[in-house]
């Protein structure tokens, strides 16, 4: 039973690619089975308690009370309320699996970290073969379970997201042993799969995380203020920024070939923005963006004004939760910068880090709906590998 939350992160290391390539949907059923193996494993070391102090479970605890709270004005009530049922226990996940990466025995630190850079290889193997072959291994999956099978490019866009973000955890993990250019590769596999799929939002959030790493290396600790500040500030005034720096029609000239999705963008982002100025302290309600009163209504690039959710994490959340909900966010950033200003001793791993953050915040404000439960499964799970790399430099410095 000790070894539980070991098998949990193995668990997720070794399932997770084929899951998020072939069957991405189960993601959060991952994540859910391996923090309760983690959880059960904290329960039989005597080390639970740790979960009722930690500020992390505290706020993911309240928001989720919170959220439950604005089923009662949400524009469908019964729609948020089986959101949350369904979001609850994955939320939580991720909250038990970064406690208990805290709390693996220093001996137990290798073998999870060399689970991750398996299972990372593979993601990375399976990525490669699906793009260069116009997906074999999903065509022998389908053939198997005898459904029709269809493939498009589009649909690695979740195994590529899950590749970007574990990059950086295993680029941390092989800095830390003194293996800079295996770090390099990491890095430069999951772009070449990112750039290949011709996602833009990957795209833009490995630029971000690289440009995250360089900031932090140049910068030290100003660096990792820096690049926190400008993720709360965003998060706080996103609603004030359509009517300005990010204007649709103030934008329209230059975005090119983004012009249809990107500008697309900018449209919704301010119908959103619109509806947010109306019940900007309690929200809409959970899960009320797919019911937005007007959001069918077109927009001059085609498309809706309001597809199922805004494309942009922090306004999703002004939208539906209003106040409360993105000062439980900025307050989630602020833990997350705190973890990662205690990585101080150790440069190349704190650089790292705030990468991972940079880059699943782009993701976060640029590609899928929030409440999402494989995007939240994935941001968990990440989160969790994280904390493993953060506490492998921290335990043992870099090697010469």
């Amino acid at each position: 039973m000790k070894r539980l939350p070991v098998w949990g992160f193995g668990l997720i290391a070794l399932a997770g690619p084929p899951i998020a390539v072939l069957q991405s949907n189960g993601l959060a059923a991952l994540a859910v089975l391996a923090a309760s193996l983690v959880l059960l494993g904290l329960f039989a070391r005597g080390q639970a308690a740790a979960l009722w102090h930690d500020p992390l479970v505290l706020m993911i605890v309240l928001l989720i009370a919170w959220m439950l709270l604005t089923g009662i004005w949400a524009l469908v009530p019964a729609n948020a309320w089986s959101t949350l049922y369904g979001l609850g226990p994955v939320m939580l996940s991720g909250a038990v699996l970064v406690v208990g990466a805290r709390m693996l025995d220093v001996e137990e630190i290798p073998r999870v970290s060399r689970w991750l850079l398996i299972g990372y290889a593979a993601l990375i193997a399976l990525l490669a073969v699906e793009l260069l072959t116009g997906g074999l291994v999903a065509g022998a999956y389908d053939a198997v379970r005898r459904t029709p099978s269809f493939w498009a490019v589009t649909m690695l866009s979740r195994g590529v997201v899950l590749a970007i973000l574990l990059s950086w955890a295993c680029a941390v993990l092989l800095l830390r042993r003194g293996r800079p250019w295996v770090a390099g590769l990491a890095l430069a596999a999951a772009a070449a799969v990112t750039f290949g799929s011709g996602s833009y939002a990957g795209r833009v959030a490995v630029l971000a995380g690289m440009a995250a790493f360089c900031v932090v290396l140049l910068l030290r600790r100003r660096g990792v203020v820096a690049m926190l500040g400008l993720l709360l500030a965003f998060s706080a005034t996103i609603p004030l920024l359509p009517q300005g720096p990010l204007d649709p029609e103030a934008n329209a000239s230059w975005l090119g070939p983004l012009r249809n999705s990107g500008l697309h963008r900018l449209y919704i982002w301010r119908f959103a923005a619109e509806r947010v100025a109306e019940h900007p302290l309690r929200g809409w309600g959970l899960d009320a963006a797919r019911s937005m009163p007007g959001g069918e209504a077109p927009t001059p690039v085609g498309g809706q004004v309001m597809m199922m959710h805004p494309h942009n994490g922090p306004l999703q959340v002004w939208l539906e939760l209003g106040f409360p909900g993105i000062v439980a966010l900025l307050i989630l950033l602020m833990i997350a910068g705190r973890a990662l200003l205690r990585s101080k001793d150790d440069l190349l791993s704190q650089a790292g880090l705030t990468a991972a953050l940079m880059a699943g915040f782009a993701i976060l404000c640029l590609g899928f709906g929030i409440w999402q439960t494989w995007w939240v499964g994935v941001m968990g799970m990440t989160a969790g590998w994280l904390a493993v790399a953060a506490r492998a430099a921290l335990e043992n410095p870099p090697r010469p």
